[in-house]
């Protein structure tokens, strides 16, 4: 499937164990709400760098394909100004690096 990786810089006015909180008490079940055509979602936060940008975490926004990724990542309109929103309250959106999309390999262990 299709990955959409957001990074994640914390809001310099809560900082990360704040922000971390928020992405995952608040943002999490709002996103799960609003991206209907997502497969999984996972939130990765950061608990040490030895260098390198400030980051504070990952997001990652399955779907099944690029195609539901780039047309169907919003249900609505209104869900996607819900979703700003909201990144804004916890998230330094001007810091955090924009969006990238992956293609997906698993491989059995």
């Amino acid at each position: 499937g299709a990955i959409g990786v957001f990074t994640m810089v914390a809001n310099p006015k809560l900082g990360h164990d704040a922000a971390d909180e928020h992405w995952r008490d608040e943002h999490a079940p709002l996103a799960l709400s609003i991206h209907l055509a997502m497969s999984h979602y996972a939130q990765l936060s950061v608990l040490h760098r030895f260098k390198g940008p400030a980051w504070d975490g990952f997001a990652l926004c399955g779907f099944e394909s690029i195609e539901d990724l780039e047309t169907r990542f919003f249900a609505t309109k209104a869900g996607a100004r819900l979703i700003a929103e909201d990144v804004n309250r916890f998230a330094d959106t001007q810091a955090s690096p924009r969006r990238v999309v992956v293609l997906e390999t698993r491989y059995k262990t």
